[in-house]
Parts: structure tokens; C-alpha cells; sequence
């Protein structure tokens, strides 16, 4: 059976060999809609700050930032 320290270094090398992939991929619709919906439901709450977590190469993050959140 795999130790966690295998098994996690085998999960970082699958991401890092995808990220760049992922990163030059085009947002499906449902997703660019969905992270809209989430952001102004953040400003109509008076929420400032996001912390995101496995965020991926960081699209969201910055789209977060554009929105003016501290991200």
C-alpha cells in the first residue's frame, strides 16, 4: 500500500505536468457564470477578502482581485 508522502507526490507531478494546460484552456460558460454569481453574491454580503484554496493556476484568483476582493 502506498505511504501518503507516494501518494501525494504522485498528485503533485500529475498536477504540474496538466497545470499548464489547464492554465491555456478555455472556462466552460457554466463555470464563468457560476464564479459571477459567487462574486456578487460576496459584495452583496460585504464580504473583502476570499481565501482560495487549491486554486489551480490562479484565473479565479485574479479574477477575485478584479473584482476587488483581497484575495
Amino acid at each position: 500500500m502506498p505511504t501518503y508522502n507516494e501518494i501525494t507526490n504522485d498528485l503533485r507531478q500529475a498536477y504540474e505536468q496538466n497545470a499548464g494546460r489547464r492554465d491555456e484552456s478555455d472556462l466552460q460558460e457554466w463555470k464563468l457564470e457560476l464564479r459571477q454569481r459567487f462574486a456578487d453574491l460576496l459584495h452583496s454580503e460585504g464580504k473583502q477578502t476570499l481565501l482560495e484554496i487549491g486554486a489551480g493556476p490562479g484565473r479565479f484568483g485574479l479574477f477575485f482581485k478584479q473584482q476587488g476582493l483581497d484575495v
